[in-house]
């Protein structure tokens, strides 16, 4: 008989009670997005039929800017709390260091914007509405309120709690969407039910966080060398995230440029669809950021990294093929009116898809605290789409616009990961490359009707080797130190 030595059965245990908290985290952050995206797709249909593609349009063109103002006013400061989360005790002096900055740079912007309402209101929505900039106002700190005390929540590993707030922002959104079209059916309903969903939860961030605030009184508030060490961190985020937000949303200022809130109407509906990988995106990205610096910090085995990497590539490649080879039944979901966005969706998927994926194969980056590397990628994918945009919006318009973001993923995805292979070898990424080069013969592919038969067979062998990566995977890695 084997005696297995008490230490090793120590670790087995710890190791075991690791894999099951793991995934307690995991199912706990994807609840939120979970019932978020069939709440989703019970409202999208709804607002697509009621509004015009000109109202969405408008609707869209009022969040991308919320969403920019956002990042900018974060300063990177959102970014610094979280990489300096573990590293620091007092959670209160992190706090209020982290969200001081954003709030004065928030009264700033609001006096620019106030200055310049006028045209603000006609460039967002095509007329001068001075309740929709109030409106503005107020959602842009409800933002910034709901970003920092849900990152604390977030980075606590609360993930009920999370996905609860989650919940709740989507049924005040649910309920407040359906009352006001009853009332107004166009875009002016779509944003006072957005901003009224985060409103709410920001004010209950607010109401439920004084005895956190409070557990830390007596201890000092203001630390310099912290300060600084997360302005040096976060700064070079700023830029990193005006130029990521330019990544994702360049392509509806260039059709707003080229085109009409028609053209962005149809563009924002297919980006609707592309929400059934954003609730992946979105669940996994809320976890796992936490948990990588968690494991980085107890020097875990770089198979946990790996095995991570291959198994939600491979989950996020599954439902790719399957919204991609049903895309033209799929599309009347929103309605007839959208039909066209059908062959915006395979280059569309691509964004959630591939930014996912790097999440996990450019984790050093993080690590080593090299956001200059995040920059210098930001620039070279920024300047990529910029170019991309420019030459083909005009003369494909909401086409043009999708193959362009798309593959400024793609680009994205490989500088990330090769940016962060020079500086470990953390993740196996040949495998991945092999399975990016498929599925950019498999977007080719979907630009031809004609050609249908050859994107199921490209299809099946993407599947199959995604498959195959995530099962060598597992086999590399040690029984009891599976994630």
């Amino acid at each position: 008989m084997v005696i297995i030595p008490e230490r090793c059965i120590v670790k087995r245990i710890k190791l075991h009670k690791d894999a099951s908290l793991f995934l307690k985290k995991l199912t706990g952050f994807s609840i939120g997005p979970f019932v978020n995206a069939i709440l989703g797709f019970i409202v999208v249909p709804i607002v697509t039929r009621l509004t015009t593609t000109a109202d969405y349009g408008k609707a869209s063109m009022y969040l991308v800017f919320v969403s920019l103002v956002s990042l900018i006013i974060y300063m990177g400061f959102d970014q610094a709390f979280v990489r300096e989360f573990h590293e620091n005790k007092n959670k209160r002096q992190l706090f209020l260091q982290s969200i001081i900055i954003p709030l004065g740079v928030y009264c700033l912007i609001s006096i620019i914007i106030v200055l310049f309402y006028k045209k603000v209101s006609v460039f967002l929505i095509g007329e001068i509405d001075i309740i929709i900039i109030v409106v503005l106002l107020m959602h842009i700190v409800s933002m910034i309120v709901k970003r920092f005390f849900l990152l604390w929540v977030r980075m606590d590993e609360k993930s009920v709690t999370y996905s609860s707030l989650l919940i709740v922002e989507r049924v005040v959104y649910f309920i407040a969407i359906i009352l006001l079209l009853t009332k107004r059916k166009d875009f002016t309903s779509i944003i006072f039910a957005n901003f009224l969903s985060i409103f709410v939860v920001s004010c209950y961030l607010i109401l439920s966080s004084f005895r956190k605030l409070a557990s830390f009184r007596g201890q000092p508030l203001f630390e310099k060398k912290l300060f600084f060490q997360m302005f040096k961190y976060g700064l070079p985020l700023v830029l990193v995230g005006v130029l990521s937000w330019a990544l994702k949303s360049m392509d509806k200022f260039f059709l707003r440029y080229y085109t009409n809130f028609e053209e962005i109407g149809i563009y924002a509906g297919a980006f609707k669809i592309v929400t059934i990988v954003y609730v992946v995106q979105v669940a996994f990205s809320s976890f796992w950021a936490p948990v990588a610096l968690r494991w980085h910090k107890d020097n875990c085995s770089r198979e946990r990294f790996n095995l991570v990497s291959y198994l939600i590539s491979g989950l996020l490649l599954f439902l790719y093929l399957v919204v991609i080879l049903a895309r033209k039944k799929i599309i009347l979901f929103l309605s007839p009116e959208y039909y066209e966005g059908y062959k915006l969706l395979p280059f569309l998927m691509l964004i959630p898809i591939y930014y996912t994926i790097s999440e996990t194969t450019g984790m050093a980056i993080t690590f080593k605290r090299k956001s200059v590397y995040n920059l210098v990628i930001s620039i070279i994918i920024g300047g990529a789409n910029l170019i991309g945009n420019y030459f083909l919006v005009p003369r494909y318009g909401a086409l043009g616009a999708s193959i362009a973001s798309g593959y400024s993923f793609i680009l994205f995805f490989v500088l990330r990961t090769l940016f962060a292979k020079s500086i470990s070898n953390l993740v196996n990424i040949a495998g991945h490359l092999v399975c990016m080069i498929l599925v950019i013969l498999l977007t080719i592919l979907s630009m031809f009707d004609s050609l249908y038969i050859y994107e199921c067979i490209v299809a099946v062998i993407i599947l199959a080797f995604s498959i195959l990566l995530a099962g060598l995977s597992l086999k590399k890695t040690n029984l009891f130190e599976r994630v």
